[in-house]
């Protein structure tokens, strides 16, 4: 039992990595269809709320919106799981059981949300054309 633990917490540590992917997930959909001038006259219209809440970003998709979607919507879940970690914190503060609240979160989070999104990442990320790194499977099929 405490193995399972240990690997289930263990776990959780690593499916954390994957709200960079997301966020930057969101930038290379907004950039496809569009020249690199194009792209760079569009972030110029953005304004920040739009820049943090992705408000248009899927009205400004060309292509790969369901994509964009997606990564929208991941956003979102991660800016709740904020707001919930600073509910957690304000409610521990008179209570004193932060660690127990903690954990339930962290249980709740990884599993919920992280690791389908993990697992949806390791699925649809592959190895660049020059072989350095890896990138998006969709963006290699709208080049």
């Amino acid at each position: 039992m405490d193995v399972l633990f240990l690997i289930l917490k263990c776990l959780s540590m690593l499916t954390n990595a994957v709200w960079i992917d997301v966020i930057g997930g969101s930038y290379k959909v907004l950039k496809l269809g569009r020249s690199k001038n194009g792209y760079k006259k569009l972030k110029k219209t953005l304004t920040i709320w739009d820049r943090i809440f992705k408000l248009r970003y899927v009205s400004l998709s060309k292509k790969a919106v369901k994509f964009q979607y997606y990564f929208v919507i991941m956003t979102y879940l991660g800016y709740l799981c904020i707001f919930a970690l600073l509910i957690i914190w304000i409610v521990s503060l008179f209570t004193h059981n932060f660690g127990e609240m903690f954990s339930i979160f962290l249980f709740v989070k990884c599993y919920t949300f992280e690791l389908p999104a993990f697992i949806f990442t390791c699925l649809n990320t592959g190895r660049t054309k020059d072989k350095v790194g890896l990138d998006w499977k969709f963006i290699e099929e709208y080049s």
